[in-house]
């Protein structure tokens, strides 16, 4: 889970690996389909969809400034961007900058950055291809003014079932991130010069961020530690006293792990003589 309105899920975009997702284990899990497929979007929103077993493509309707992201949760690969009014056009232009960094401009899978790219018609519908019968996670970002977004297939609203809690140092914390929960973020309050230390297992190839108060990224913890080498270590030191945020992500469809984070408080008399 993360704050509300937080960028998260562009971070990093796009973990371009064709790994199988749990999404059959988490199905279990899930409220159940709505038959009105209408929702009502302030902020953000995130959706399971699942197209039926004739249905080809699926269109969104969007009633206001707002955008989506769609992604496969058998594949971790996005299968459709966009959006309406100013917001919309931002969101694509970011997600599409950044994606055309992390692919160093290349096809991957075949696949171009800009084949993700929907356009919006003159009713705010964007329609996509998909797989039939294949579940979706579709987030819709209406910003700080709600939005109505109808959806042709069967849907329900998916709620964190670890939302953002605070994180202690030198305590264990253990979850588990799939194509639905896509980040955990933990709260850890933090003192001008404290030194802090990160350390993360998993099966998987996770990333550690730290992100300020104010949402910026102050330093990413991606390789270097465990066996293989692909677990996050690092150490870094707040320069001002204030609430930080503890991003964890993965690059797989899945990954469970552990993260314990040290704080080294800054000396009391570290200025004495």
């Amino acid at each position: 889970g993360a704050p509300p309105l937080a960028p998260a899920p562009l971070e990093g975009w796009p973990p371009c690996v064709l790994t199988p997702s749990p999404h059959a284990k988490t199905w279990e899990r899930l409220p159940r389909l709505r038959s009105d497929r209408s929702f009502a979007v302030l902020g953000e929103s995130s959706l399971v969809v699942v197209p039926d077993e004739d249905q080809a493509s699926i269109t969104v309707s969007v009633d206001g400034d707002g955008a989506i992201y769609a992604a496969s949760l058998d594949l971790a690969l996005p299968i459709a961007v966009g959006g309406t009014g100013p917001l919309g056009a931002e969101f694509t232009d970011l997600v599409t900058a950044e994606a055309e960094a992390a692919l160093g401009g290349e096809p991957t899978f075949g696949i171009r950055v800009e084949d993700f790219v929907v356009t919006p018609d003159e009713d705010g519908a964007l329609s996509f291809d998909t797989a039939p019968g294949i579940p979706l996670r579709i987030i819709v970002f209406g910003g700080e003014e709600r939005i109505a977004v109808e959806i042709d297939a069967p849907a329900a609203e998916y709620r964190d079932p670890d939302p953002f809690s605070v994180i202690r140092p030198g305590l264990e914390r253990r979850n588990t991130l799939n194509r639905l929960d896509l980040f955990d973020s933990y709260g850890l309050s933090l003192e001008a010069g404290d030194v802090v230390t990160v350390e993360a297992e998993s099966p998987g190839d996770l990333i550690v961020t730290v992100v300020s108060a104010s949402g910026e990224q102050l330093v990413t913890f991606d390789d270097g530690g465990g066996e293989f080498g692909l677990d996050p270590t690092g150490t870094f030191t707040a320069e001002e006293s204030d609430e930080y945020f503890v991003e964890v992500s993965t690059y797989d469809a899945t990954a469970a792990y552990r993260i314990v984070v040290d704080v080294e408080p800054v000396s009391a008399d570290s200025g004495g003589g």
